[in-house]
């Protein structure tokens, strides 16, 4: 039973990555069903890294961003991705400002830091999903 089991998965393994081959224009992120039957399903991965990113707040003026789940995954959705999976961060300035996401809003804004003295966390890298 498990020889036929893997042979039918072979099967609609091969049969996925010709009809893949074939449709270059299939969305990543959609799935695949391989054999509905068994209920095999697949998804490919994909995901992509934003290194400095930056959005523009309500005065026009371009910033990098403060690292929040929210602003992670804002950015993430507003390049087209379901989500954010990760990210590195770097330290922002005294006396400066830099762009977070205001939900009720809907729309990023910007937000200074004062002078306290410390690491104000921005993202270096988004990375989406």
């Amino acid at each position: 039973m498990k020889t036929i089991k893997s042979i039918a998965l072979f099967i609609a393994c091969a049969s996925a990555s010709f009809a893949m081959a074939e449709n270059q224009d299939a969305k990543a992120d959609k799935v695949i069903e391989l054999d509905k039957a068994h209920g095999i399903e697949a998804v490919q991965p994909y995901s992509r890294s934003y290194y400095y990113p930056k959005r523009m707040n309500q005065y026009g003026q371009v910033d990098y961003i403060f690292i929040t789940a929210l602003n992670g995954n804002q950015f993430c959705e507003e390049e087209g991705y379901n989500e954010m999976i990760g990210g590195s961060i770097y330290c922002g300035e005294d006396e400066s400002s830099y762009t977070t996401y205001d939900w009720y809003q809907r729309r990023w804004e910007s937000l200074g830091t004062g002078s306290k003295n410390q690491c104000y966390p921005l993202f270096r890298t988004i990375t989406c999903r």
